[in-house]
């Protein structure tokens, strides 16, 4: 949008010229005085020396008032569309005393508040006293002939002239190919987004694609394989998780990644990636937003930025917008608010480790996280991938990937949320995330799409389908399972369990007797509670943090929360929230052996040393499981509370 300067000629014919031409523009203005000597009070807008004027009747009288001393005329409107919003601008060509005519853009917002003149036009522009309320008037009213021009701005799908159609920078992919009579604009790295024309792929280009199933173990490679062909079907299965490559610096985590994003551009590449963690959430969002239905790579999520809090904040945004397919809205004005922007594509993010602000459930359960070790990347097949990453071979690959898709589409839509309510359903188990079925029932589509177009476009056998599907289906579902891992491991109760046992291992947290205050009556294995034998005596170690009773565990609510959250301030690992929260997590798992939800709490009231005492009442076996805790003796005595 920016300003231009056409001179004209310093010479007296050019600037006669230039003033016949402006005034021929607002002979039309002219022409309309006649309603005012009829004693009409609207008001005309003529031009006359490269000044705008008004013209109106008050009691009879005419009066001409001088607006300004430039003239301004709208030649072009373009309407931005990013699928979600329209945002206009006019393009305005405008002319001061001197003759020469500065081409302006402004928004349509911005442009009836006139702010726009002295940065657009400079000092030598003025606006006459108490006018400023005309002149846009005038501006509009003199503009006789406005183009108006509708650009796209974002990557994706679109229903345009009768049928759906993708957005690239290089045009829009049909059934009937690659159309060039769409005016799409995509600024920074997202005009890499860009295909061939569509054509008849080949076995050799086929063969190149399937490589990436070589680049590391099957259940790193195919979740990453079937990423790549899920990401267009989003704007009809809208796909709610991200994908997370995490690995050590070396691990050729980014490498990877560019592959998957060459997929939508030859000019991507381990340099040349959408988006970095170092950009601002806005930033990101917005560039988010606009590379719909294709895959958005946010590379190197760096733990040793200094301001890793804001870092966490930002990773937090992003992947609960693209999570929950909403973005963050705020306020303007006490009522309206701004374009919330959000993932609508497929982000995959990289970074040495997952960063603690995802360590929650909730958030872990948004992603897949898949593990990169370097040992298990085959480096040559990578530089073969990089190879033909950058001739185009997988955005030609692509682009007759959507060009299938556009054709079908219509059926497509109704399928594959079909098939995908019943692979979640199928997929789900008790033991998971409720997510975790859905992420996998995702990833499950993608793998079958991309060897349904290979397969009908006759690169790979049915032989070689059903083997790659079976290894595939195998892979994605170990795939999971061990996401589902960290996932439980995440959880605020199995963190508080862990860090319980290891702080009791540790000797830094010791139980005693809930009777006697002494050392707690069981058979074996007292050690694992904290004590340690020293000449023939148990000796309790570091802070007590509860009692024992039988197979009753009794937990100082504020000692131990404190214990845990130590712990893990030591580990640098991310703290609990809050307690009642923990607490909760305890009991909605069922791991609280009672509560008292009379009083609307988590603790129980119970008799220890012959005092009351609010505890968190657990199992010991919940600590540790199958370890026996009681004696014959200790039970009987214990059988009278």
């Amino acid at each position: 949008m920016n300003q231009s300067l056409i001179p004209y000629q310093k010479n007296q014919d050019d600037r006669q010229v230039a003033a016949k031409e402006i005034d021929h523009k607002s002979q039309r203005c002219a022409d309309m005085t006649e309603q005012y000597e009829n004693g009409s009070d609207e008001k005309s807008y003529f031009t006359r020396r490269f000044c705008m004027f008004q013209r109106y009747r008050k009691n009879g009288v005419e009066v001409v008032e001088k607006l300004c001393n430039f003239v301004a005329m709208i030649n072009k409107e373009i309407v931005y569309d990013d699928g979600f919003v329209e945002s206009r601008y006019y393009c305005l060509a405008c002319t001061l005393a001197d003759g020469v005519v500065r081409e302006v853009t402004v928004s349509s917002t911005e442009f009836s508040s006139l702010n726009w003149v002295a940065r657009k036009l400079g000092a030598k522009a003025i606006i006459e006293y108490n006018q400023r309320r005309h002149i846009p008037a005038g501006i509009q009213t003199l503009s006789s002939k406005i183009i108006t021009v509708r650009t796209y701005s974002h990557v994706g799908w679109r229903w345009l002239d009768g049928q759906w159609r993708y957005l690239t920078a290089s045009g829009a992919i049909g059934s009937d190919g690659l159309a060039n009579q769409y005016n799409v604009e995509l600024d920074g790295k997202n005009r890499h987004y860009a295909f061939p024309r569509p054509s008849r792929i080949g076995s050799s280009a086929t063969q190149a694609v399937l490589k990436l199933l070589e680049l590391a173990s099957p259940e790193q490679s195919y979740p990453l394989f079937a990423a790549i062909f899920l990401a267009p079907l989003c704007r009809f299965l809208p796909v709610d998780f991200s994908i997370f490559l995490c690995g050590t610096s070396g691990s050729f985590k980014s490498s990877i990644a560019a592959i998957l994003q060459s997929f939508y551009g030859k000019e991507f590449n381990a340099r040349c990636l959408p988006e970095n963690w170092s950009s601002t959430d806005n930033a990101i969002a917005k560039n988010a937003f606009i590379a719909k239905d294709s895959i958005f790579v946010i590379d190197d999520y760096c733990l040793g930025n200094t301001n890793s809090k804001a870092l966490e904040s930002k990773a937090d945004r992003i992947f609960r917008g693209a999570g929950n397919k909403a973005g963050r809205q705020r306020l303007i004005g006490g009522a309206l608010t701004n374009q919330e922007h959000y993932s609508r594509g497929l982000i995959i993010a990289t970074g040495e480790t997952v960063p603690s602000a995802l360590s929650t459930e909730s958030i872990q359960a948004r992603l897949f996280i898949i593990e990169i070790k370097w040992m298990n990347v085959a480096t040559e097949t990578l530089t073969r991938l990089q190879t033909d990453a950058s001739s185009g071979v997988f955005a030609l690959v692509m682009s007759s990937y959507i060009q299938w898709l556009a054709g079908h589409i219509d059926a497509f839509e109704s399928i594959f949320k079909n098939r995908h309510r019943t692979l979640t359903q199928q997929r789900n188990r008790s033991q998971w995330h409720s997510r975790t079925p859905s992420n996998l029932a995702f990833l499950q589509i993608g793998l079958e799409s991309a060897l349904a177009f290979f397969r009908l476009n006759g690169t790979i056998n049915e032989k070689e389908y059903d083997s790659l599907y079976e290894k595939g289906l195998d892979a994605l579902v170990h795939a999971a399972e061990s996401h589902e891992l960290k996932i439980h491991t995440s959880r605020p109760e199995e963190r508080f369990l862990s860090s319980l046992a290891v702080l009791f291992d540790a000797k830094k947290v010791h139980i005693v007797d809930a009777d006697t205050g002494l050392t707690p009556r069981i058979n074996k294995g007292l050690k694992r509670w904290g004590w340690i034998k020293r000449n023939n005596e148990y000796v309790a170690q570091g802070t007590q943090i509860g009692w024992l009773k039988g197979n009753d565990l009794y937990l100082d609510p504020q000692i131990v929360f404190k214990q845990v959250q130590s712990y893990c301030n030591e580990r640098e690992a991310e703290p609990i929230q809050s307690s009642r929260k923990l607490w909760q997590c305890l009991y909605e798992r069922g791991y609280l052996a009672s509560h008292e939800s009379s009083r609307d709490t988590y603790t129980v009231r119970k008799m220890i040393q012959r005092a009351r005492k609010s505890v968190i009442h657990l199992n010991a076996s919940s600590v540790y499981p199958n370890q026996p805790t009681t004696s014959k003796t200790s039970n009987k005595e214990n059988s009278n509370d």
